[in-house]
């Protein structure tokens, strides 16, 4: 009962953190209205993202900018290829919590790559700071 009771709350505090990055989208961003493929609608958003992620025991940090966020995932640019099904924790601007996420696409374009990471809202990877 314990367990389930921690992961509730660390799913509440998660899904807490995602709700203020959409609301905070949804000030500046538009939204879109396609909701033939997607769960949720996805606003545009533009801030920086560092995704942080562990590949072989070894530490990697992107510096990545936002494109586009949902309930369920986050859209950025980046100059580097990720793997699709990569896990990775997610920090938006200047905040001293992340979100875990795992590359659901990772498609070159001029300049970089656009990169889909869908939300994991039971897990939270604490309050460290990235970079």
């Amino acid at each position: 009962m314990v367990i389930a009771k921690v992961e509730k709350e660390s799913t509440n505090r998660v899904d807490g953190l995602v709700r203020g990055w959409v609301r905070r989208a949804a000030i500046t961003g538009r939204t879109d209205s396609y909701e033939g493929k997607r769960q949720n609608a996805r606003t545009s958003w533009s801030v920086p993202v560092v995704l942080r992620l562990n590949e072989d025991g070894f530490e990697r940090i992107l510096y990545t900018m936002s494109r586009d966020v949902s309930l369920s995932g986050l859209g950025v640019v980046g100059k580097e290829r990720l793997p699709v099904m990569t896990q990775v924790e997610i920090w938006v601007g200047s905040e001293d919590r992340c979100v875990m996420g795992r590359v659901m696409h990772c498609t070159q374009t001029i300049g970089g790559y656009v990169i889909g990471i869908e939300f994991d809202l039971c897990a939270d990877c604490g309050a460290r700071k990235a970079g």
